[in-house]
């Protein structure tokens, strides 16, 4: 029977800097720093007031895949990391002595439903949550995202009468239409009961022959895929940018690299995978196949 959690990772990029980060900026005491054979050390640390949870302090090393240490490296450059939520007995207090420490604030404390939340980074870039935890209901929530962070503050009462008038009108226009067919159509007005049948059948023949017509894939001239192949391949590979850019950019590279790998008929599942680990892996494999057909330049020496 588990009875809690006493062991939790966090990926660094330096042990030594990171545990003076934890102990002498966030107030950790170290738990254990042992080297256990000659490319592996295990150092944790815990907080005072909860001494049976250790914070891990590990590198994106061995025996984890090269493709897996390459791409959490990037992580961690782009600052996309999690790292550890703390609570706080004064957020605003915590946030002013760490900042004058020389900690990166993401957000400066604000009110949130359950608390007041502020967003740092480590010395690594992980991110990690300080909260001032106060007591609140799903009801006390719901009602927070009506009065724009006031806690306490109810619903506008409009938003019930409002959706009672919506059904309401459309009801009327409903049964207005209804009613104005089922009298074309009983009293002789042929004509324009006529018409709604022929609009009805000119969309289903349209229906079918969208479903019959045959979708030709449309391809654009292997040059100006190679030209935008290799534009992307090096912003993608150059590294430096933030996360937000970063992810606009691996989307537009695996897009021409799909499209790339369908002309020279490489098999791929760059268009299924979800972003991680798996399609890093994909994509490096068809880069290295588009390589072998010249599509890609070699490797650099």
């Amino acid at each position: 029977m588990i009875t809690n959690i006493s062991l939790l990772s966090v990926w660094v990029k330096d042990i030594d800097e990171s545990l003076a980060f934890y102990t002498d900026v966030l107030g950790f005491e170290v738990g254990d720093d042992l080297q256990l054979g000659p490319d592996f050390r295990w150092c944790t640390v815990f907080h005072p007031k909860q001494p049976e949870i250790h914070l891990h302090l590990t590198t994106p090393s061995g025996p984890l895949p090269d493709y897996l240490i390459e791409a959490m490296n990037r992580a961690q450059d782009e600052g996309g990391l999690p790292g550890v939520g703390m609570n706080v007995d004064d957020c605003r207090a915590t946030y002013e002595e760490l900042r004058a420490k020389g900690v990166e604030f993401l957000q400066e404390p604000e009110d949130r439903p359950y608390g007041v939340e502020a967003l740092m980074r480590d010395n690594s870039g992980n991110w990690m949550v300080l909260v001032e935890k106060r007591d609140y209901t799903p009801r006390t929530s719901r009602a927070w995202t009506w009065a724009e962070g006031l806690p306490g503050a109810s619903a506008p009462e409009y938003r019930g009468a409002m959706r009672l008038w919506l059904q309401v009108v459309g009801l009327v226009l409903l049964t207005g239409a209804t009613t104005r067919l089922a009298l074309a159509c009983c009293f002789g007005d042929i004509a324009e009961w006529r018409s709604y049948r022929l609009a009805a059948a000119l969309v289903q023949r349209i229906r079918r022959r969208r479903h019959r017509a045959e979708v030709l894939p449309l391809r654009r001239p292997i040059e100006q895929v190679g030209t935008d192949l290799n534009r992307l391949h090096a912003a993608f590979h150059r590294g430096g940018m933030r996360f937000a850019k970063y992810e606009g950019c691996r989307q537009a590279y695996d897009r021409v690299l799909a499209e790339a790998a369908d002309m020279a008929g490489v098999a791929h599942l760059l268009g299924v995978l979800a972003p991680g680990s798996e399609l890093d892996h994909e994509r490096d494999r068809v880069e290295l196949l588009l390589r072998h057909h010249g599509l890609l330049p070699p490797y650099a020496a």
